[in-house]
């Protein structure tokens, strides 16, 4: 489960630099994490930047929210909308942004569903360093 995560991340974060610069509104396909609030992910982030592996850090943030599905591994397809905070990491900088998912994958396939807002992570690859 914890390569999954870890896996997922990687796919979130690999070229996100170039999401994290587009302007435009943009239908996007990704599986990575999401969290019903930023401060979720924020928290997320925090302790995976400490050390926490990525299931771990999604177990305490769920715990803490005593909610098991605060944040979660999905795969959707969802409009990238603004960043809300920044948080250094090695190597860069990971940006939480709001999204607004309208599909998400489910075990018979595809599935639209009503506009949600959610939060991710997104990793933006340090210039020059």
């Amino acid at each position: 489960m914890n390569r999954l995560l870890g896996a997922a991340l990687a796919v979130l974060c690999l070229g996100s630099a170039a999401i994290a610069q587009e302007t435009e509104q943009k239908t996007l396909v990704a599986i990575g994490l999401i969290c019903d609030t930023a401060q979720q992910v924020g928290r997320y982030v925090n302790l995976y930047k400490e050390g926490a592996s990525a299931e771990i850090a999604m177990q305490v943030v769920n715990k803490e929210e005593n909610n098991p599905r605060a944040c979660r591994i999905t795969a959707a397809v969802f409009i990238l909308g603004q960043a809300v905070e920044t948080v250094s990491v090695s190597g860069g900088d990971v940006q939480i942004v709001e999204i607004t998912i309208v599909a998400a994958q489910t075990k018979t396939g595809w599935r639209s569903t009503a506009p949600t807002v959610q939060y991710t992570a997104v990793f933006v690859e340090a210039q020059g360093v």
